[in-house]
């Protein structure tokens, strides 16, 4: 016997009763987005560097020079005074590879301090420098607790287990490393 996948309507209930206002609020704001109101963003990343010590297949950042320039804290504050990311509820930190910058937790409280409504940041690594990336965690992570976020993460790349991870990176050990800061950071 065959059981029809044909789409059931909701029953009824109280506790759909009572959400009905917001679906309709909701519903409302989603079918006059850019006619009648703006909507803003929830979600934000800021790549807060270019560069990168990862020789990645995939990606080029590892070619910009240590030279190059980098957007400043000031930079980055003017950018995030912007009424735009008053709404932002998730921001993601990514790069090139953003423990590079020792200044990252600085440039965490300016987005913090601007967008009023994060309750979740996430920091993306390669995790090559163990040491290098736990020092940065634990300066963002003081700053996360202090501004009572309700999650901070961080997330480090792997793209394969052991030597198919070293062919994507072009690094050498670069699987042992990321797993040794995995390690750290539990």
């Amino acid at each position: 016997k065959t059981e029809s996948l044909e789409a059931r309507p909701s029953p009824i209930t109280i506790k759909n009763l009572i959400k009905l206002p917001h679906y309709i609020v909701s519903g409302a704001k989603y079918h006059t987005a850019g006619r009648i109101h703006t909507p803003k963003p929830l979600y934000g990343t800021l790549h807060v560097i270019g560069r990168c010590d990862s020789k990645c297949i995939m990606c080029s950042s590892w070619r910009k020079r240590a030279d190059e320039r980098e957007l400043t804290l000031a930079e980055i504050r003017q950018i995030f005074e912007n009424p735009l990311f008053s709404s932002v509820e998730k921001f993601s930190l990514s790069g090139g590879e953003p423990t590079l910058r020792e200044d990252l937790a600085q440039i965490a409280e300016i987005i913090l301090d601007a967008c009023p409504r994060v309750k979740e940041v996430l920091l993306q690594t390669n995790g090559l420098e163990p040491d290098r990336v736990t020092k940065r965690v634990k300066e963002v992570l003081t700053l996360a607790r202090s501004k009572k976020l309700e999650k901070f993460a961080v997330s480090v790349s792997l793209d394969g287990f052991g030597d198919i991870h070293e062919t994507i990176r072009r690094v050498p050990q670069a699987f042992e490393r990321a797993t040794e800061t995995i390690r750290k950071l539990q």
